[in-house]
């Protein structure tokens, strides 16, 4: 059976990404995880058991909702055929999620690759790349890893 040409895989994985995108929505998620962040780092909010656990409780909520969003990924990422590999925008993944904006959050885009990471069978290679997803080095350093990985196949 012949396998798919790479530009449909990519379009149905983009696809299939979207949806859970939708549905999740992590930049949404990513800002109340700031917030809920602050309030757990505030002293005042030890002094009132309830709400803190709330608070803790719906940190941990979304953190695991992360985790889950990277395992699905990383599943994605498993089934595909021929050689594989994560390139990832360690300055953010759209155009409010980067310094300065709303949606910035760094520390839930470790969470998300840590746990990706973890989730990856051995053999596909996790590439970061200390910019944002928009920005010019990022995408000569995604031709390259896709130039390198198209001569494998």
């Amino acid at each position: 059976m012949a396998g798919l040409d790479p530009a449909d895989e990519i379009a149905a994985l983009t696809s299939k990404l979207a949806s859970i995108e939708a549905v999740l929505d992590p930049a949404a998620m990513q800002t109340e995880l700031e917030g809920l962040r602050e309030q757990a780092a505030d002293p005042e909010l030890w002094a009132d058991p309830d709400r803190a656990q709330k608070v803790g409780r719906r940190l941990s909520y979304l953190e695991a909702e992360l985790t889950r969003l990277a395992e699905i990924v990383s599943e994605k990422a498993n089934r595909a055929v021929g050689p594989m590999a994560v390139v990832f925008p360690a300055k953010g993944f759209s155009a409010l999620d980067r310094e300065g904006f709303s949606y910035y959050e760094p520390e839930t885009d470790r969470v998300f690759l840590e746990s990706l990471k973890r989730g990856l069978k051995s053999g596909i290679e996790v590439i970061e790349v200390n910019a944002h997803v928009f920005e010019e080095n990022f995408l000569a350093e995604v031709a390259m890893v896709y130039d390198k990985i198209s001569k494998r196949r």
